[in-house]
This record gives structure tokens, C-alpha cells and sequence, in this order.
């Protein structure tokens, strides 16, 4: 199958810096392969392990975010149905979701083909759905988070401060969300190429 098995801590910081936190994520992968094979063969799947006993899976091919549970899977938000919309967990709709972080009780996702990037809360007792930045156009504008265009995001992380860093791959450059704008952190949005510096 095409299924990813990378592990991420909470926090989207690199497993090798917390390897305890990603040696636990490590065994609740191996306690829900079963359920994460019964997902079907040829899915692309990202799997986010949490220190909270929680294995969480973005299921690209199905535009869902699936949560498994002592080796229960369950649908968490999304449909089969590709779309962007916003709302409860249940009702929000994705297109081809590709990673997730788990930071402070919230997914936060790369919504690849919405060329968006996606919120989604996990502990209130009515869970939702929001769109943090991109509108399903895809595009390169930096600016405001409503008036902000990704091309194909399809990876981020968080650093301590919240502001989170995305992987705009087919604009081939690193973004920036702060609270209230986006802007680009490294390199020339559409130009691909190889240069280091400043």
C-alpha cells in the first residue's frame, strides 16, 4: 500500500529532538496496524500519534480525519466527498488532506487540493471545523489570512510561538501563518530552483 507511517510528536517538532513522546507514538502505531490496514490498500495516509493515547490519520484519498482508539477506527471529521466547507467536525468537508499536527488540543492541516490550510478542534464538546488560511483557489498571495492563496500545501509544522510554517509545494516555498497574515518565509514563490542564503 501507499500508506505513510511517519510518526509526528504533538507539536509538530521533529521526533528525533522528544524521542520518548515518538517512542510512544511508535507503540500506539504498532497496537492499531490492523485497524489501520482495514483503511484499505492503496490509500495515502499520515498517521500523527498523540501522547494522549490517540493515533490520528489524515486519509488523503478518503478526505477525511480518521481517529483511532484502542484499535477502534472512527470518522472525526469529513466525508467521502470532496469540498471545502466549514462547520462541525462531522459536516466540514476536505479535499485530499495530507499531514497533521496535533498543537494544544487542535489538528491543524495541510488541505492539499483546497490549497488551504485547516483547523480542526478535538476537545470541545461541539468540535469544528475552520478554515485558517487559502480559500480553495490556488495562488501565492501574501497578505491577510482571508485574502492568502496557497498552490498544493501539503506539510507544516508549528514552532513554540504558534505560528505555523507550510510546505506550499507547488509554489516551491515555505509560508508563514501568523496570527492575522501570511508571508513567505523562504524562498521565491514559483521559482523552483536550488540557492542558499540569506
Amino acid at each position: 500500500t501507499s500508506q505513510s507511517m511517519a510518526v509526528r510528536p504533538e507539536g509538530g517538532e521533529a521526533s528525533s529532538s522528544q524521542p520518548s513522546r515518538a517512542a510512544r507514538a511508535r507503540t500506539l502505531l504498532r497496537h492499531s496496524r490492523a485497524a489501520l490496514e482495514n483503511l484499505g490498500p492503496d490509500h495515502e495516509v499520515s498517521v500523527f500519534g498523540s501522547s494522549g493515547g490517540d493515533v490520528w490519520v489524515a486519509d488523503a484519498d478518503n478526505h477525511r480525519i480518521r481517529r483511532i482508539t484502542a484499535g477502534q477506527v472512527t470518522t472525526f471529521a469529513g466525508s467521502s466527498q470532496a469540498a471545502l466547507i466549514d462547520g462541525p467536525n462531522l459536516i466540514s468537508r476536505f479535499n485530499h488532506p495530507h499531514e497533521l499536527v496535533l498543537y494544544k488540543g487542535d489538528l491543524l492541516i495541510p488541505d492539499a487540493l483546497n490549497h488551504a490550510v485547516r483547523r480542526v478542534t478535538t476537545t470541545r464538546a461541539s468540535n469544528v471545523t475552520t478554515t485558517v488560511a487559502g480559500n480553495g483557489t490556488p495562488g501565492s498571495t501574501n497578505g491577510s489570512l482571508g485574502a492568502a492563496r496557497f498552490n498544493v500545501p501539503l506539510d507544516l509544522s508549528v514552532d513554540p510561538e504558534g505560528a505555523i510554517y507550510v510546505a506550499d509545494t507547488s509554489n516551491h516555498c515555505i509560508r508563514r501563518i501568523s496570527p492575522t497574515r501570511v508571508t513567505t518565509f523562504a524562498g521565491v514563490c514559483g521559482l523552483q530552483g536550488y540557492f542558499e542564503g540569506a
